[in-house]
């Protein structure tokens, strides 16, 4: 039996957030680099922490859950961070091409929660479901 947490996530939590998002959709994020870590760096500013929820278990962050309120998204392309992560024409293109997925509003009513991103780490991910 596993003893998962889950809470609010708080400002501290933005890297392991981004981390795992970055591990949980490599194969969507590959185009821009190969590099978890430099794909974590380029999502991590394009979090709005107070949508999101975490799972912790054994004191790690080991999930994510973004959600959607009214005109409120979750995650925004950060345009300056992807250029500086995929180089500059690259990380534009590339951040606009995507920027209207993640940001558009949905314009749900406010009584209404949409669940957005659900991000599993890798390790978590190949532990449980994988064997």
């Amino acid at each position: 039996m596993y003893n998962i947490t889950i809470r609010t996530a708080i400002e501290s939590d933005r890297k392991e957030i981004a981390k795992t998002f970055a591990e949980s959709f490599y194969n969507d994020w590959k185009s821009f680099s190969d590099d978890v870590d430099k794909i974590s760096r380029a999502l991590e500013n394009g979090i709005n922490i107070k949508h999101y929820l975490v799972a912790i278990l054994d004191n790690e962050i080991v999930a994510f859950l973004a959600f959607v309120t009214g005109n409120n998204r979750a995650f925004g392309i950060p345009i300056k961070e992807f250029q500086k992560e995929f180089g500059y024409f690259k990380g534009f293109m590339g951040g606009m091409t995507i920027k209207n997925d993640f940001e558009k509003s949905l314009e749900l009513p406010d009584t209404t929660c949409y669940i957005d991103i659900v991000g599993v780490k890798k390790a978590i991910y190949e532990k449980w479901y994988c064997q």
